[in-house]
């Protein structure tokens, strides 16, 4: 008889603890539809509902959902509740609806008489309230329905047809293949300046930029400045104002440097690729030609455009070899690279200089080389230049000729006629060792790697060109 008593009140226990989880799931899924219901009124209106008719649930009289006897939402925005659980308490639970910054709703729970079933199962952590209420109280606090007006009749619309706006004024792209005034880039300690060399030389633009290694950093095309900076080429309109520079497509490898041949970008990386980009449209760079250079284990000495062809000069990175190499491509309209002549000398070749018929290769300690063009469009070397201390570049126009001798700074031959030999006329020291020439119809640049200074062609004097001020690096 025990064990049957026993079995009956274990039966009776399990009975009551199934009847318990299944009114906990049934409980759970209608509240959290009423939630929903809720919730979904907010979304709509754009605020707590006040009525049960606001959130589509039914009139409180007829709004019983198995346990749930009753479903108020009052004009304070509660939803009221009154459950009868299985094991026949009742319950009033008021619901205060609460949304944080993030539009996430969450309920703050009150009740004057919550049953342990529902306390340990549903409304965990409810707080007590002295605040009772009977269903017909909670209804009688609704908030008043509005009453639906008639629809307003429509008013016969009036025509009025308005001119079309103006069109917005498109900001002005940038684009480097338009005519734009020559200018010349030179790179100083501290950023790159844009120079006009129609007269007296005048700084027109400055970008302030961190130099790191100054040959082949930059290149102008039109009034667009082209930079290697980091992995990436980027570009400023020199135009605009504040200048600022901007990344473009194409990613390179640190030592990449970069030319213009034309309206075209040319770039060259450490392991001698070469790419020619159409750069019309930035920052978009569209690579229309690309080769690699076989240099065969010489080093590229000097990259110049000259009487329309791309001269690359390379030689080897001992003196002890003495043999250079000067390769010539022709440059095709579309920008594509044709190799037109490849020129083997002998010296250690650092910097060359074209204009029909002369060829000048600066050969360091060994001097300079004047080299002629013969009947069969080769170059032969019809005159020499020692060197006081190291030739790095020359540059020859009619009967002058001007070298950068290093340490030794410009010095200026001339001569009466072609047939008569070179004399000296003219010698010029500076505060930094001379690299590099170019000629202007006023004077000579003189440049080292960042150091420039220019000599005019009627005076006896220099001018040191560097920026008015030091800014900030980009």
């Amino acid at each position: 008889m025990v064990l049957v008593a026993l079995l009956v009140l274990f039966v009776m226990a399990y009975s009551r603890y199934q009847q318990a989880r299944e009114q906990t799931a049934e409980l759970r899924t209608t509240l959290d539809k009423i939630r929903q219901e809720y919730i979904i009124a907010y979304q709509m209106n754009g605020h707590f509902p006040r009525n049960n008719q606001e959130a589509r649930l039914p009139k409180p009289e007829t709004s019983q959902f198995g346990a749930v006897k009753a479903v108020v939402i009052m004009k304070d925005h509660r939803l009221f509740l009154s459950i009868t659980d299985h094991t026949g308490a009742s319950s009033q639970v008021f619901l205060t609806p609460e949304m944080n910054s993030n539009q996430q709703f969450s309920w703050f729970c009150r009740s004057p008489n919550l049953s342990e079933f529902l306390g340990d199962t549903l409304f965990q952590g409810c707080q007590p309230s002295a605040e009772f209420l009977s269903i017909e109280q909670a209804s009688a606090l609704q908030g008043k329905v509005k009453p639906r007006g008639k629809p307003p009749q429509e008013q016969p619309k009036l025509e009025i047809k308005l001119p079309p706006p103006p069109p917005k004024p498109e900001p002005e792209p940038i684009q480097p293949c338009e005519a734009s005034p020559p200018r010349e880039l030179l790179i100083h300690d501290d950023g790159i300046g844009i120079w006009s060399f129609t007269g007296t030389p005048v700084l027109e633009h400055f970008v302030p930029l961190e130099i790191s290694y100054p040959e082949g950093l930059a290149a102008r095309i039109g009034r667009v400045l082209f930079i290697t900076k980091g992995n990436y080429i980027w570009y400023t309109d020199t135009d605009q104002e504040p200048i600022e520079l901007k990344k473009t497509s194409v990613w390179i490898k640190p030592g990449t440097r970069i030319y213009s041949i034309g309206q075209q970008l040319l770039w060259i990386t450490p392991e001698h690729q070469l790419f020619v980009g159409d750069v019309c449209y930035p920052p978009n760079i569209r690579i229309i030609h690309n080769t690699k250079l076989r240099l065969s284990g010489r080093i590229l000495a000097n990259v110049k455009v000259a009487e329309g062809f791309l001269h690359l000069l390379s030689r080897y990175d001992s003196d002890r070899s003495n043999r250079s190499n000067l390769d010539i491509y022709n440059i095709k309209s579309n920008g594509t690279l044709v190799h037109a002549f490849n020129f083997r000398f002998s010296g250690f070749a650092n910097n060359m200089y074209r204009e029909e018929p002369y060829l000048l290769i600066a050969n360091g300690r060994e001097g300079l080389s004047i080299k002629q063009r013969t009947s069969d469009f080769r170059w032969m070397e019809t005159e020499s230049i020692s060197a006081m201390d190291f030739i790095m570049d020359a540059v020859i126009k009619g009967n002058t000729l001007w070298v950068a001798d290093r340490s030794a700074g410009l010095i200026v031959y001339k001569r009466r006629s072609p047939q008569e030999p070179w004399e000296q006329v003219d010698q010029r020291e500076f505060e930094f060792p001379a690299f590099h020439l170019r000629w202007f119809e006023h004077g000579v640049l003189v440049s080292s790697a960042t150091r420039h200074a220019w000599v005019a062609g009627d005076t006896k004097g220099a001018i040191t060109l560097m920026p008015p001020t030091a800014p900030e690096s980009h």
